[in-house]
């Protein structure tokens, strides 16, 4: 199984147009697709993890690579997308037929929370840290690991655990069913 991690920077500094992210977002899938695909072992899927103005450039990365696993003819691979404190998120929308959770905070100065459109209910969660954090820090990728056991384990095609091991339905089908 490889176990690399790659992380891909889009250089765009603090662009406020989600749309411009999006755009910088698909075209770097879409580059980077090949080289991922190929470095994928049989089995293995793609699993993307967005914080903040970084949601909109892993909406647009998502299409990247599924646009080039189209023209290509083979399956996209992606199994589950994660957005933490999803910046401008209301005017996001997640891919049909991919997992997309997401975690906010209530008391995020930044981002606030800005649901992403087309997340489950049961995939949404706004949850609030203990104390007085400051809003800044409630928007800090590093605020969010404590969260992490939220997020089910498993592949959503076969069906999935939570944390406390109860078998989750498979999600697969109510994305059928849209």
């Amino acid at each position: 199984m490889n176990t690399g991690l790659t992380i891909l920077s889009f250089g765009l500094g603090s662009n406020l147009s989600y749309r411009v992210r999006m755009n910088v977002g698909k075209n770097k899938g879409y580059e980077n697709a090949a080289r991922i695909y190929a470095s994928l072992a049989d089995g293995e899927t793609i699993k993307i993890a967005t914080h903040s103005m970084g949601t909109a450039y892993g909406k647009g990365f998502v299409k990247g690579l599924k646009k080039y696993a189209r023209e290509n003819k083979i399956a996209h691979r992606i199994e589950r997308v994660l957005d933490l404190a999803s910046f401008q998120g209301s005017s996001l929308e997640a891919e049909k037929g991919i997992l997309t959770e997401q975690i906010a905070h209530t008391h995020d100065g930044v981002a606030g929370v800005s649901r992403v459109k087309g997340i489950y209910d049961k995939n949404f969660h706004e949850t609030r840290k203990n104390g007085d954090t400051g809003w800044l820090n409630e928007h800090s990728v590093d605020s969010f690991n404590n969260e992490m056991g939220i997020i089910k384990e498993g592949n959503p095609k076969t069906g999935y655990q939570s944390s406390n091991n109860e078998i989750k339905v498979e999600y697969e089908q109510r994305a059928k069913k849209k």
